[in-house]
């Protein structure tokens, strides 16, 4: 094999291991999850006029409830039945999202009080940078099932 050929098959092969079922089922429901958050928060902020933080903040718990069935169940394949490992991952979940609920409403608030830029421009960015967030929590801590099978 040519080096070129080497280079083209080690390339291959990466983006093989990072473009896989459960990527793709991520982000499919990641842009799921964004477009109801965008779309609630869009909705009470600019049609019912409600305030941008609580229009984020309910936004989000929608969101949040979405995204977690969905990755449990179809992205992570997480059938866990144990009470104390369904709670592990609950909690863990919360956790994660207030976290990124954090950046949310803090890109939200500089965007679209500071800055005046349209809130529907403001989610999707701010999507953007939790959507990523959110995979790493649940991908490295959440539905790591390597760590869930060593403390049992």
């Amino acid at each position: 094999m040519s080096f070129g050929g080497e280079i083209l098959d080690k390339l291959s092969k990466s983006i093989r291991k990072i473009i896989n079922k459960e990527t793709i089922l991520y982000l499919v429901f990641g842009v799921l999850t964004t477009i109801l958050n965008i779309a609630i928060c869009g909705l009470l902020y600019d049609i019912l006029h409600w305030d941008v933080i609580v229009a984020t903040v309910i936004a989000w718990i929608a969101a949040v409830v979405f995204a977690f069935i969905t990755n449990k169940l179809f992205v992570f394949n997480s059938k866990t039945t144990d009470k104390k490992l369904l709670l592990k991952e609950t909690v863990s979940f919360l956790i994660a999202r207030l976290i990124s609920l954090g950046f949310d409403v803090l890109i939200t608030w500089l965007m679209v009080d500071v800055g005046g830029i349209n809130v529907w421009v403001t989610k999707v960015v701010s999507n953007i940078v939790v959507v990523i967030l959110n995979y790493i929590f649940s991908k490295l801590f959440i539905f790591n099932h390597k760590q869930h099978t060593k403390q049992k």
